[in-house]
């Protein structure tokens, strides 16, 4: 069996969607690891709002990244914000 792991981006949704349907992968793990164009372990996320709104900035991105990628298997880190912005 063929698997792999993307990671979702809505800017990119298009590419990935044409790679995706371009080999025969068995199983596709869609994560998103960016919010904003930028990696969840960027500290700028959570410099300025409480960690409350920065989770929902990252969900709403999730959101868009299920929506418009159709190829995924699993959502993969469904908890990723939380490893970096609930240290503040």
């Amino acid at each position: 069996l063929i698997g792999i792991e993307l990671g979702i981006q809505p800017h990119i949704t298009e590419k990935l969607n044409e790679y995706a349907a371009k080999y025969p992968f068995d199983f596709i793990i869609g994560s998103t690891h960016t919010f904003h164009k930028m990696d969840a372990e960027d500290k700028r996320h959570y410099e300025d709002v409480d960690i409350e709104t920065a989770v929902r900035q990252y969900f709403e991105e999730e959101l868009k990244n299920v929506k418009g990628f159709c190829h995924f298997d699993v959502a993969g880190h469904m908890d990723f914000v939380l490893r970096y912005g609930s240290s503040n």
